[in-house]
């Protein structure tokens, strides 16, 4: 069947009657040519309104079809005046775009932040701004030679850890084993050499000794008990927070697990020097007996 190709004019035969190109190429070329001419009479958009959507009043909001971007709005007002002149337009704001406004921000003053004031948090304040305990842990150098500040370092690594875990376990109900671990890390403290050893002019030695009797009080009034309600008063509790404060200066946050690990015979030991402790003090207790009562 012999037909002319649609794309180049030339004479071919075609196996088939719907065929309209001579080859491939023109196929092609011809696909190229339909896509360009569609692109050139895309209709184009107002601004701020997507493709096919509609005004409140029904209406697309698109330019005509004939109208090319770079040339709007000119080209609007000659079709418009030459519609006019011929008669053809009855309403001539029927090529009228109709354009959005987009409303600019508003650029409001940033709000001052309010800092909170209370009475425990200037309480806190009052034992950590310019106090002797903070200069001694912001310039430790200076009151400490190496080898005091290797025992000061331990012992505050692993004080800060605990604090923060007491702080945690503040008006909470907790287990009676989580008690009792946190009271072994305070006993493993005191029994180390590193405690032993601490300079006198460091701060929270008798802070350490005054939890470890806490705990133990605590533990024993509730032996028979699964959990307590942990609840600290409000002097400790200051204390307590000042201290983490001050810490914080010296040593960064570690996790429990990873400082040190309590061991049986390091309690065992720490039991043995407070029985003898105990034993050497009342010795030296003076005897309530009367003077004048001859012996047995």
């Amino acid at each position: 069947m012999e037909k002319i190709c649609a794309h180049c004019g030339a004479s071919f035969t075609a196996a088939r009657a719907v065929r309209k190109y001579c080859s491939d190429s023109c196929r092609q070329l011809a696909f190229y040519q339909r896509s360009d001419r569609e692109q050139e009479m895309t209709p184009v958009l107002a601004a701020g309104t997507a493709q096919g959507e509609k005004q409140e009043d029904g209406t697309v909001n698109a330019l005509p079809l004939n109208v090319k971007a770079e040339n709007y709005p000119q080209d609007i007002e000659e079709q418009a005046a030459v519609l006019l002149l011929n008669g053809q337009q009855e309403h001539p704001g029927q090529l009228q775009v109709k354009t959005e406004v987009i409303p600019q921000p508003i650029l409001r003053p940033p709000v001052p932040y309010q800092y909170i004031q209370s009475r425990f948090i200037e309480a806190v304040a009052a034992q950590t701004e310019d106090s002797k305990e903070y200069a001694m842990f912001t310039i430790p150098g200076r009151y400490w030679d190496y080898s005091e500040l290797e025992k000061v370092k331990w012992v505050s690594v692993r004080l800060r850890c605990l604090l923060e875990n007491l702080l945690r376990l503040d008006r909470a109900t907790v287990p009676v084993s989580l008690m009792e671990q946190v009271r072994d890390g305070l006993e493993s403290i005191i029994a180390a050499d590193q405690f032993q050893y601490l300079p006198v002019s460091y701060p929270y030695a008798g802070l350490v000794k005054e939890l470890e009797v806490k705990c133990s009080t605590i533990i024993k009034a509730n032996k028979k008990r699964k959990f307590i309600r942990l609840q600290f008063s409000r002097p400790v509790k200051i204390r307590v927070v000042a201290a983490r404060f001050m810490l914080a200066a010296l040593v960064s946050r570690q996790a429990f697990g990873e400082l040190w690990v309590v061991t049986q015979e390091s309690k065992e030991e720490h039991k043995a020097k407070k029985k003898a402790e105990a034993r050497r003090k009342s010795r030296f207790r003076p005897s309530t007996r009367n003077s004048d009562t001859p012996g047995l």
